[in-house]
């Protein structure tokens, strides 16, 4: 069987990002991009406004330049699971919606997933199930 190639990603690892330095609809983070030959998976989130104030939105901004909203006005601490896949060249932006003196942490993590194309010597049965 052949085992496909998993690694850790982080997404975000942001401690103390004062969000009054920021206008709405500013970019406050950016994920480095998903790399070529790579998908992404956001696995888990863990965003903390260490005080409160001020609201944010979650994107995913593809390759191609457009963006798709994920979650809208998030203004108190979130964490969980979001399971959001992105292709490679995409990445995960947070942007302010909302004005206010909040300071926020935010930690992601997730994992990276080599693309591997199926030649035409190979079988489903040549990969472990769960690569399916």
């Amino acid at each position: 069987m052949m085992k496909l190639d998993t690694q850790p990603f982080s997404f975000f690892d942001a401690q103390g990002v004062a969000l009054t330095n920021y206008s709405v609809g500013d970019v406050i983070l950016e994920s480095s991009k998903i790399p070529e030959g790579h998908t992404g998976t956001i696995k888990d989130n863990d965003t903390v406004f260490d005080t409160a104030g001020g609201s944010l939105d979650y994107f995913i901004r593809y390759a191609s330049g457009q963006e798709t909203k994920f979650r809208k006005g998030v203004s108190s601490n979130d964490s969980g699971f979001i399971n959001k896949l992105l292709k490679e060249g995409d990445r995960v932006v947070i942007k302010l919606a909302g004005t206010g003196s909040g300071i926020i942490d935010v930690v992601w993590h997730g994992d990276l997933k080599q693309i591997r194309t199926v030649n035409q010597t190979e079988t489903f049965e040549d990969f472990e199930e769960d690569e399916l």
